[in-house]
């Protein structure tokens, strides 16, 4: 096992950290994050758009900025997203991202009451400070996360690359099997092009641009940005039909929400900085566990759904303290956290960036200039949310005639400047098609980008644990660990509903 780090390495890093925010806060990179956090609040706020296309949209265009520039207007993006999506989810009772589901069961209720303003206070408090919380949780870790990454041999990353998809297929209930279908066809398309062991060609169907595999950037535009934008023309309406009048005031009262019921918010944050760190999951998930985990702790479970704080509280922390979560696993074994960190390992790829040890020994300041980006983004997107939140509302009523076009030019553009090549648009435009029929048949997306961004990684780790350890690779202490929380993600939804068939039968 590797040794802790020794206080010199560790004042360096505390070093490399407080050289983070100054990097961060130089002019360049301070203004593309907070390009970001505009761009990811009116993404938020859009149902049906979400931080996933904000994303895929953005990465292209980072190409040809510095690295510390590009990842402020990434980071700054994805933290802000999931606070404008609760200003949609509290106003007009549709969730702006699936991070924001469970927020609309208390938010909108009080909206009704004309508290509307109050509730957003509520999140925007709650989310700039779960943010914070998921943030200090990655900043505390950097120090240690190279001694824990040198745990790690090919075996692990095998088993996590399994945790990963399996764990985004057993969080999508009902569709489980769907899931995992998803996950496979991905991790089929993943191995389009060379061999990493043998050399040889795969599913080429001989055509040169497929030698080097799918561009992992092209498909992710296609299949959210372009698929969103199909689904919207199709159905032929604006994102939202109806405007919520908010009454005034009320704003300040939500802030004290939060500190009244500061042991909640805390509970909560801790909840979706695990959940977060967990490979695959997402806030989405981190979302709905807290809520319950709010009901079934109050002394007042009767009252939620009934437009109450607490059932604000929770889920907003815990899916802002999601991300800061999420980016563990990203960068220090290159496995996604999140639906975001999908996209977010495309530009590591895309600014020549593998992680894992090398990241984290050579480029750890870039690591500390993220974690603060998390930290001062959330703080930032509330701010600009709650003075900007009557425009933003004006988002969701968007005429899709005005909106699709424009976004789908973008995402195309975005496409080809990736690496000027016409087949990387093509690939966005056979995705796009491709994940419309996917979205309006009910299967998920998700665990299809899971799998091309991991499948590749799976087989080279694969094989390299059979040539090393053979097939006991399975029982190394980390492995096994694993292997039981795969086996907790993929069984788990079963074994519940039917315990709960069973309870229903009895009663």
């Amino acid at each position: 096992m590797p040794c802790p780090p020794s206080l010199q390495e560790v004042v360096s890093v505390l070093s490399q950290a407080f050289h983070g925010i100054g990097a961060l806060f130089a002019l360049q990179p301070f203004f593309y994050m907070l390009l970001g956090i505009v761009v990811g609040l009116a993404f938020g706020v859009a149902p049906g758009l979400g931080g996933i296309t904000a994303m895929a949209i953005l990465v292209p265009l980072t190409y040809k900025l510095d690295q510390t520039s590009a990842f402020a207007l990434l980071i700054g993006a994805a933290s802000a997203v999931a606070f404008g999506g609760s200003v949609s989810a509290i106003l007009i009772n549709t969730p702006g991202t699936n991070q924001n589901v469970a927020t609309c069961l208390d938010g909108y209720p009080m909206t009704r009451r004309g508290e509307g303003r109050r509730a957003i206070g509520i999140s925007a408090t709650a989310s700039a400070l779960g943010g914070v919380i998921g943030a200090v949780v990655l900043l505390a870790l950097i120090p240690v996360m190279h001694s824990i990454v040198l745990a790690f041999a090919p075996p692990e990353y095998f088993m996590l690359c399994l945790l990963g998809l399996t764990a985004i297929a057993g969080v999508s209930g009902k569709n489980m099997l769907k899931g995992l279908v998803m996950g496979g066809l991905g991790m089929l398309l993943s191995f389009v092009g060379y061999d990493p062991v043998t050399g040889t060609l795969r599913y080429t169907f001989n055509l040169l641009y497929l030698y080097d595999g799918i561009d992992i950037v092209a498909a992710v535009i296609g299949l959210f940005a372009v698929a969103e934008m199909i689904s919207l023309m199709v159905e032929g309406q604006t994102i939202v039909s109806k405007n919520v009048v908010e009454k005034p005031g009320g704003l300040l009262e939500g802030v004290k929400d939060v500190f009244r019921h500061w042991w909640l918010f805390v509970r909560s944050s801790i909840i979706g900085t695990v959940i977060g760190i967990i490979p695959g999951v997402g806030g989405g998930t981190a979302n709905v566990v807290a809520y319950s985990h709010a009901v079934q702790t109050s002394r007042h479970p009767e009252r939620f759904g009934t437009g109450i704080p607490e059932g604000v509280i929770a889920p907003e922390s815990a899916n802002n303290a999601s991300f800061g979560g999420a980016l563990v696993p990203t960068v220090a074994f290159g496995i996604p956290g999140s639906e975001m960190c999908v996209v977010l390992l495309g530009a590591f790829m895309l600014h020549g960036l593998v992680p894992g040890p090398e990241m984290l020994k050579e480029h750890v300041d870039l690591v500390f200039q993220m974690a603060w980006g998390v930290v001062f983004a959330n703080i930032i997107a509330s701010l600009i949310g709650v003075a900007l939140m009557s425009w933003l509302v004006k988002m969701c009523s968007v005429r899709v005639s005005l909106l699709a076009p424009s976004v789908i030019a973008i995402a195309l553009l975005g496409a080809y400047a990736t690496a000027g090549s016409v087949g990387d648009v093509v690939v966005a435009l056979i995705f796009g098609v491709f994940g419309y029929w996917m979205k309006k048949l009910d299967y998920p997306r998700a665990p299809l980008m899971i799998g091309l961004v991991l499948g590749n990684l799976a087989e080279v780790n694969f094989h390299l644990s059979m040539q090393i350890y053979g097939p006991g690779f399975l029982f190394r202490p980390i492995s096994l660990v694993i292997l039981v929380a795969i086996l907790v993600f993929a069984f788990g939804p079963y074994v519940q509903r039917m315990a709960g068939a069973r309870r229903r039968a009895s009663a």
